[in-house]
């Protein structure tokens, strides 16, 4: 690895295989309660908040909807969601950025994919209320939302796709130590087919597989997603 900023997000990446719990649309992943030491700040996370409420406000405002973030940096529950009631939501509590090894980059790929739930179409897990299932909100994250959100963040070293692939496996790291299972690897794709599609949580390395397949441009990954079952 060449690269000097992936060598150094990679070390970071080394010490992020901590539990941690994402709670979205329609899951609960039991919370941690605890403090843990992250590399985001309250200015990040508080500007990392406004950054995204600017960009993707017309998202909502192209249906007549607003979109709204509620935090509290001071909780310490490791979680964020998203709902659709009177308004399109995000809620986000500061520990999922306090965990150790997060970075900025890859607290904004967990909002990503909390936007994905709202905004990234079929196929749903609540058609009522167009909520999009988890992996169509992971390769939304990196397909369509991490190009635009990028340019917002303050680290200014690296490619998207390169921040992209750090931010993948950080994240990807934590759902795989919350089940107890290996650290995801870019290199080892998962080779399961589908023949229904996985409304639910797909396996880490799936997710890992979903995240880089969007910032590849490429077609969702079979691993959790058929379009003979849409």
């Amino acid at each position: 690895m060449h690269n000097p900023l992936l060598s150094r997000l990679f070390s970071l990446a080394l010490f992020a295989f901590l539990p941690i719990s994402l709670v979205s649309a329609h899951t609960d992943l039991c919370g941690l309660k605890q403090k843990r030491a992250g590399n985001v700040t309250k200015a990040d996370f508080s500007q990392t908040l406004r950054s995204f409420k600017r960009v993707f406000a017309s998202y909502s405002e192209r249906e007549g909807r607003e979109l709204e973030f509620f935090s509290d940096w001071n909780e310490d529950w490791a979680q964020a969601f998203a709902r659709r009631w009177e308004t399109d939501q995000v809620i986000v509590y500061g520990g999922i950025a306090r965990i150790n090894g997060s970075t900025v980059d890859s607290f904004a790929l967990i909002l990503c994919h909390e936007l994905g739930h709202l905004y990234a179409g079929e196929p749903f897990s609540d058609s009522h209320n167009r909520m999009a299932v988890e992996g169509q909100a992971d390769w939304w994250a990196t397909m369509e939302c991490w190009e635009k959100i990028i340019p917002e963040l303050p680290l200014r070293e690296g490619s998207t796709t390169e921040r992209g692939f750090v931010a993948s496996l950080i994240v990807a790291s934590f759902f795989a130590e919350n089940r107890n299972l290996p650290a995801p690897r870019i290199e080892t794709p998962d080779q399961t087919i589908v023949n229904v599609i996985n409304r639910t949580h797909p396996e880490p390395q799936c997710r890992l597989d979903t995240f880089v397949a969007g910032l590849r441009q490429e077609s969702r990954p079979l691993c959790w997603f058929t379009a003979a079952a849409e």
